[in-house]
């Protein structure tokens, strides 16, 4: 099957097709973008589970930057999930070709 979510971020991928993907031998996405997709769903349960603390007046700021450094890191590990998908495509691309080439 040929690769097509290597091409379009793995934020507009639905996640069934991605892991259908992922699953295919073709090298994208490879281990590296789903380690960064698991870091980005750590990410987003750290914001969850942020939204749901309450937090007195002295702990509010520290509260707040939690969830803007858990956001940004949702954020770089997707961006680091398609780095790694469109490097693995074409490390597959050239693992596919005859030894002698």
């Amino acid at each position: 099957m040929a690769n097509s979510l290597a091409q379009r971020p793995i934020s507009d991928a639905r996640i069934g097709r991605w892991l259908e993907e992922l699953a295919e031998s073709d090298g994208s996405p490879g281990g590296g973008a789903a380690a960064a997709l698991m870091l980005a769903a750590a990410a987003a349960l750290m914001s969850m589970s942020g939204g749901y603390a309450s937090a007195s007046a002295t702990a509010q700021s520290e509260l707040t930057g939690l969830l803007a450094r858990a956001k940004q890191l949702r954020l770089d590990a997707l961006a680091m999930a398609d780095r790694d998908a469109r490097a693995s495509a074409e490390f597959g691309v050239a693992y596919a070709q005859p030894a002698s080439e």
